[in-house]
């Protein structure tokens, strides 16, 4: 009987508790000899319901915090490098001073010349080719994804990588000079 008393008993079902052991009194002179399991079973879910109580009224109440809608956005103005792309992303910025927020580049295409993407990863580096450590290659380094490209510029000193609309932004690749990186094109069948 004991055995299926620790079974029993050991069950938490779908809540959030785990019971690791059960342990009953031993020599109380009162020995186990028969308890229904329906009984057992009812038992273990009122102690896990009290369980689950105790747990909600001890629990911290946490109040979200209240927009301030007083504080300003420090600027007028954002930039599509701030990527400002859903109205609810406008809205929030409008609501805190912003008056002029152009598209985000995901939404429009780059002006030549224009920043598409500053990171610290770098291509140089990565093909072995670091202006720091004397790269081989010279001129320009170039990113082409079908008739797109972007110029990839390098600031050594801050150790950031940027890729630059061209001019030809939608040009051939037959009029590229320089260094190509080609990019798989992930639209293409095999």
């Amino acid at each position: 009987m004991l055995a299926v008393l620790r079974d029993e008993l050991a069950r938490s079902g779908d809540t959030i508790f785990e019971v690791k052991e059960v342990v009953g009194e031993r020599g109380s002179g009162h020995p186990v000899r028969f308890i229904p399991v329906s009984m057992l079973a009812g038992m273990r879910r009122e102690g896990l319901q009290h369980l689950t109580e105790a747990r909600e009224r001890l629990a911290p109440v946490r109040n979200p915090a209240v927009e301030d809608m007083s504080a300003l956005f420090p600027r007028p103005r954002l930039t599509a490098a701030e990527n400002v792309v859903n109205r609810l992303a406008e809205q929030f910025y409008r609501d805190h001073g912003v008056t002029e927020i152009e598209p985000a580049l995901e939404l429009r295409e780059p002006q030549p010349g224009e920043a598409v993407m500053r990171t610290r990863y770098c291509i140089r580096r990565e093909i072995g080719e670091c202006l720091r450590e004397g790269s081989r290659l010279k001129g320009d380094l170039f990113l082409e994804r079908g008739a797109t490209r972007w110029r990839l510029d390098f600031d050594c000193e801050k150790c950031i990588m940027e890729a630059t609309a061209t001019a030809d932004f939608t040009g051939s690749s037959s009029r590229m000079r320089g260094n190509e990186v080609k990019c798989p094109d992930l639209n293409r069948k095999p």
